[in-house]
């Protein structure tokens, strides 16, 4: 039991950093905010987040393993 909690939990981190990364890319080919917030700028505040959740998930679903 704990271990199938473990490996939800391990991909809803995954699921999060996904739709993060996504969100960035579609900001990206929308051409971003005017003057406000450049498409490139929202990437690189989003890429860490994004490899940090996706990368915990994934030590979560080994451990759950």
């Amino acid at each position: 039991m704990k271990q199938r909690r473990l490996a939800a939990a391990g991909n809803v981190l995954m699921a999060i950093g996904t739709v993060q990364v996504a969100g960035a890319l579609y900001f990206c080919w929308k051409g971003g905010l005017d003057g406000i917030l450049s498409p490139v700028a929202a990437v690189a505040a989003v890429w860490p987040v994004a490899a940090l959740l996706v990368f915990l998930g994934g030590r979560l679903r080994k451990v759950a393993v």
